[in-house]
């Protein structure tokens, strides 16, 4: 009964989402069930019967994002590389304004939806130590997978369902522990040790306003390294993005850090999208002074983002960086939500002002 209630809420509110998705063909030998619509509904249909309004609402929003990232290949094939990011903003746009359901609840939604497609390469190494960070999630994911797999009609022999099967065992063997708390503040954390935290989020999404309202701590801002290094070289704003002067931009970032010393808390204002990038930084930022890691992700709707990065556009003149539709898609499709494993502290921050 709540599924039925969860699914005509869905469809009534989202009707035209609902059609790109029925409109959108798989056209591949994975899925021949059809259209993405279908393939949800299927999925709906395999969830366990004693599903959560998280798992249900995740089911209905993991593959959101197919219509945008569909791609016809030069072989012909069609594939939906990164969807997994696009379905994750689209989340947070369905999901904000969402009276029936918690914070809590929302940040769960969105980091099933991200994190749908990662159980079918995860170790079993990788797997127990997010599970030990955060067991009822992770149990989660794993009856979101299998329904992904259930859900569909396929010729191609399938491996994932025992990769499934294999980590749901590892995870009956590890004892049900409580997830790593989320929110938490630096107070929270021993006065005497040193934490960088990282501003994870789309440009727009409101990451600079809370790193302005840090000022006991060193603040690094990609985008004041960018000015600074510009003006030293006698070059405008836009000619540092991209091409040959991207190796010697970051340089810049990274030296910063060194500037900043080791003696200092740090807040890194940086997009931050992507689970490589992030580590990359980590281990050059992080110290033995400073050993804590913070993340704060910015979940905002597109149509705020955009609006922001237009108003900060008309602000800073001719010469600013421009973020085409383009672009802010690209960095979309690579939205990276943490596991609770990452880092030290997590605190998913939703509509910012």
């Amino acid at each position: 009964m709540i599924k039925e209630m969860i699914i005509h809420k869905f469809i009534k509110n989202n009707i035209d989402l609902v059609r790109e998705m029925a409109n959108c063909q798989h056209e591949s030998p994975y899925h021949l069930e059809g259209d993405v619509w279908t393939h949800t509904l299927m999925v709906l249909a395999s969830l366990p019967e004693d599903a959560c309004v998280e798992l249900i609402w995740a089911a209905l929003l993991h593959d959101t994002g197919k219509p945008i990232a569909k791609t016809k290949q030069p072989d012909g094939r069609y594939t939906f590389k990164n969807h997994e990011g696009f379905s994750t903003q689209i989340a947070v746009d369905v999901l904000t304004e969402e009276p029936s359901l918690t914070e809590k609840q929302k940040t769960t939604i969105v980091s099933l939806v991200n994190h749908h497609t990662l159980i079918h390469d995860m170790s079993v190494k990788k797997f127990t130590s997010r599970a030990k960070a955060d067991y009822h999630y992770m149990g989660l994911l794993l009856d979101l997978n299998k329904a992904d797999q259930e859900g569909r009609i396929s010729s191609v022999e399938q491996t994932v369902a025992n990769t499934n099967e294999q980590l749901r065992t590892v995870l009956n063997s590890l004892p049900p522990t409580e997830p790593k708390a989320l929110g938490v503040t630096l107070k929270d954390f021993k006065d005497e040790a040193k934490v960088t935290e990282y501003l994870i989020g789309l440009p727009g999404s409101g990451k600079t306003r809370v790193a302005n309202h840090h000022p006991w701590m060193t603040s690094l801002s990609y985008d004041r390294v960018v000015i600074e290094v510009a003006t030293a070289m006698g070059l405008g704003y836009r000619s540092m993005w991209g091409g040959p002067l991207a190796k010697q931009r970051y340089q810049s970032f990274i030296d910063m850090h060194g500037e900043a010393g080791a003696d200092h808390d740090l807040i890194v204002d940086q997009t931050n999208l992507t689970r490589k990038g992030r580590n990359k930084l980590k281990a050059r930022l992080t110290t033995k002074k400073r050993p804590l890691v913070a993340y704060h992700m910015f979940l905002e709707t597109t149509d705020i983002c955009k609006g922001r990065i237009k108003w900060r556009e008309s602000m800073r003149g001719a010469d600013s960086k421009k973020i085409s539709d383009a672009t802010f898609n690209k960095m979309v499709s690579r939205i990276a939500v943490p596991f609770k494993d990452e880092c030290h502290m997590i605190q998913m921050l939703w509509g910012v002002k």
